[in-house]
């Protein structure tokens, strides 16, 4: 009578091997890729394996042969790997075989303190709790039609005809008492 083996597999992440993956799911496939339904004893196995807290799962009492498991359903915030892991019960095994299993994080990008979530419903607001934009959702906007409480951008023309105008003010304001003076003197 042919022994049943053990399959023991440990998820962990692709760049910490020490971290382990809690609720990756597997499907257990026979070398055919037909879904195993039954052990070695023909006891009725499970259709998804999920990794538990310590990242495991064993697939017990399996009859000798070619097997793989297939993930189905990645840990939260981990990529999908449907590569099949591949592994092998052999007559007379005693320990189970170990099989580890990664998956690689996904790459969220860093959201802005100063930017509102666009997943969420609710609208940036500045330091003293009052949203920028109006009820309709546009941008709040002064009375020349710019943004409220906006910096200039780098390059921006906005403040540059304020400072002309001041140049000019200046310069005229010079050229005034400059001409006053010549006719002080000539008089």
């Amino acid at each position: 009578m042919e022994v049943p083996g053990d399959a023991k597999l440990t998820k962990v992440d692709r760049n910490d091997k020490k971290a382990v993956l809690k609720g990756a799911e597997f499907k257990l496939l026979g070398a055919d890729g037909k879904l195993v339904k039954a052990a070695g004893n023909g006891k009725k196995l499970p259709a998804v394996w999920t990794t538990d807290q310590n990242g495991q799962f064993t697939a017990e009492r399996l009859a000798p042969g070619r097997y793989q498991f297939v993930e189905t359903k990645a840990p939260d915030g981990y990529k999908l790997d449907e590569t099949p892991i591949p592994f092998e019960i052999k007559k007379g095994q005693t320990k189970p075989v170990e099989i580890i299993a990664s998956n690689e994080k996904l790459k969220t990008p860093a959201v802005d303190k100063g930017t509102p979530n666009p997943n969420s419903g609710e609208p940036k607001t500045d330091n003293k709790g009052t949203p920028d934009r109006n009820l309709n959702g546009d941008p709040k906007t002064n009375d020349n039609g710019h943004l409220k409480d906006a910096l200039p951008k780098t390059g921006d023309t906005d403040s540059i005809i304020p400072i002309m105008i001041g140049i000019l003010l200046i310069l005229s304001g010079g050229a005034f008492a400059f001409f006053t003076r010549k006719k002080q003197r000539k008089a």
